[in-house]
């Protein structure tokens, strides 16, 4: 059986962004703010909601995430949350 090391970074979004791909396994994104969000144009992100996308440790996202406040809301902050796995 591997065994796996995992790597955190995290970050807070304020305007709208491409997120780069990066080779990580795991992504997690919470708004933290009180504007709405969309995630890929085609996943709602409310205030106080979380998002993750979570594979293997052995599988890689390979597309970048792209991340639009659509609300009225003044605080526009979401907080980014990327994990990579290395066996090891």
């Amino acid at each position: 059986m591997s065994k796996y090391k995992a790597t955190n970074e995290n970050t807070i979004i304020t305007d709208n962004v491409i997120h780069q791909r990066k080779e990580y396994g795991t992504i997690q994104m919470i708004n933290i703010g009180d504007c709405d969000a969309v995630i890929n144009d085609n996943i709602p992100l409310l205030p106080g909601d979380s998002w993750e996308w979570v594979n293997h440790p052995s599988v890689m996202i390979d597309q970048d995430t792209n991340v639009r406040f659509t609300g009225d809301g003044v605080d526009k902050r979401i907080l980014v949350e990327m994990i990579t796995y290395k066996e090891g």
